[in-house]
């Protein structure tokens, strides 16, 4: 589910102040810092620091996969640390009047790298909006700190409407009465939608007044029905329709064509109706690593598709083709828009629009993605991840040894070289992998009378042999 509001920003600002008691009391205004003037002269090295977030500033962004909105934030609370060996050094809770949240963080050192941590907690003390910072603060300057806070991920991904197929006229005579052309929609909720035609004109009912563009929000309950009033000319009108639902997920859509044709007694047959199931976009899911981002999307039907992806934003390189695909050097800060258009052997094509915004996709080190072609493959069976041989590695066995584990795939460190076993049972089922070539891979299993010789696997037979260590063979690691 998504939230309201993705990002506030929280505003710490270093009041900072020198002399007698009553100047302080003046400039800070907190408990904290009410000294004596020789305890202020002796603390002279620290700082206060005033906390206040402006509710009213936020964005009206959507995040997507949040615990919770905004207007969810029962307490928020901002903790400073030691950055060199996490101490906590303050902490406060801060105060809520009319949307605006004020508290105090005292006793904070010049010239230290401090990690200042907000976090937003529901009625149920649960966190749903935090955000980091590190920062020095300067002795004799201004110091002005500002905190993303943003919503966190739960991993879920969002449910969108499905255009399951439409009524449409065959034909449309250029003088004939307004055409009725009917959407079926699935999804449990109320939908937002937006429909528009190259050319002619559409209504929402019969003897309403046509235009080019027509929204509005429908309950898929029903069909979503529409009025299409030909133009003077004959041709081909393109009609599209966008639908959402009411909390921004993604947005959907599909593209249909009318056949305007001019009558002519000799040639005219009226074609009527026809029910068009064009591709649908049932899900998009993304799945992370450390640095990519992997996004597998559903569709009805499952193959036949020609897939085009398109991004803005931070992605505006992004065009390719495949399902799926992968996005590398994928970071936390990263925002944008990835639409992504499927065209099916008739030419009718579905799409579907996803925001990104600034730490949607968290990921966890042992969480991999599934199969990444060209970089690695993870084997469900055995849970083991290894590295796909996308060109010949060919060491001698100190070196192979020393290659995989100072290996580094897209983050993932730790590999080493696979044993017997695993290299046999890898063979025994290759067909589940790829980029093989035909020839001896070095195992981690020494030569038990050997000592200068390891095991090898052939890929071209499956034999196992003991081979001298000097030799150069292909090498493929693993990682546990």
């Amino acid at each position: 589910m998504k939230n309201k509001a993705a990002i506030i920003l929280i505003f710490l600002t270093m009041i900072i102040g020198y002399g007698c008691e009553e100047t302080l009391k003046e400039e800070i205004v907190t408990e904290a810092t009410e000294e004596t003037t020789e305890e202020t002269a002796a603390e002279s090295n620290l700082a206060s620091i005033n906390v206040s977030i402006n509710m009213n500033a936020q964005s009206n962004q959507a995040n997507f996969n949040a615990l919770g909105t905004v207007d969810e934030i029962a307490t928020i609370t901002v903790d400073a640390w030691d950055a060199s060996d996490d101490t906590a050094i303050s902490s406060t809770t801060l105060d809520n009047i009319d949307g605006i949240w004020t508290g105090t963080l005292g006793q904070l050192p010049y010239d230290l790298s401090l990690n200042f941590n907000a976090k937003g907690l529901n009625a149920d003390d649960e966190v749903i909006y935090s955000g980091t910072l590190t920062q020095t603060l300067v002795e004799g300057a201004d110091n002005d700190v500002s905190i993303a806070l943003s919503s966190i991920d739960d991993g879920v991904q969002p449910d969108n409407p499905v255009i399951v197929s439409v009524s449409i006229p065959q034909k449309v005579l250029i003088d004939s009465d307004p055409q009725l052309i009917s959407f079926n929609i699935n999804y449990t909720a109320d939908v937002s939608y937006t429909i528009n035609v190259t050319s002619g004109k559409i209504a929402a009912a019969f003897d309403d007044v046509p235009v080019s563009s027509l929204s509005g929000v429908h309950n898929p309950a029903s069909n979503l029905d529409l009025f299409f009033t030909a133009p003077s000319s004959p041709g081909a009108v393109e009609l599209t329709i966008t639908i959402k639902d009411l909390i921004s997920s993604d947005t959907v859509g599909a593209s249909y064509f009318l056949d305007v044709v001019s009558f002519d007694p000799d040639t005219w047959t009226d074609s009527g109706v026809i029910v068009i199931f064009g591709p649908a976009i049932t899900d998009l899911a993304f799945s992370r690593s450390a640095t990519a981002l992997k996004l597998t999307l559903s569709t009805n039907p499952e193959s036949g598709l020609v897939y085009d992806w398109q991004g803005t934003g931070d992605f505006a390189s992004l065009n390719t083709s495949g399902n799926p695909i992968f996005i590398t050097d994928f970071n936390d800060a990263q925002t944008g828009e990835i639409r992504v258009t499927v065209t099916d052997e008739n030419n009718l094509t579905a799409f579907m629009t996803r925001t990104i915004l600034a730490g949607d996709y968290p990921y966890t080190v042992n969480e991999y993605i599934l199969d990444m072609p060209g970089i690695y493959i993870f084997d469900d069976t055995t849970q083991l991840l290894w590295q796909d041989n996308t060109n010949k590695i060919s060491r001698k066995w100190a070196d192979a040894n020393t290659y995989c584990q100072s290996l580094n795939l897209v983050n993932y460190l730790v590999w080493r070289l696979p044993t017997k076993n695993e290299l046999v049972n890898m063979y025994a089922r290759k067909g589940d992998f790829s980029n093989f070539y035909p020839e001896k891979y070095w195992t981690a299993d020494e030569d038990p009378v050997h000592k200068n010789k390891r095991f090898t696997v052939s890929f071209k037979d499956g034999t196992v042999k003991s081979e001298d260590k000097n030799k150069k063979k292909l090498v493929r690691c693993v990682k546990d």
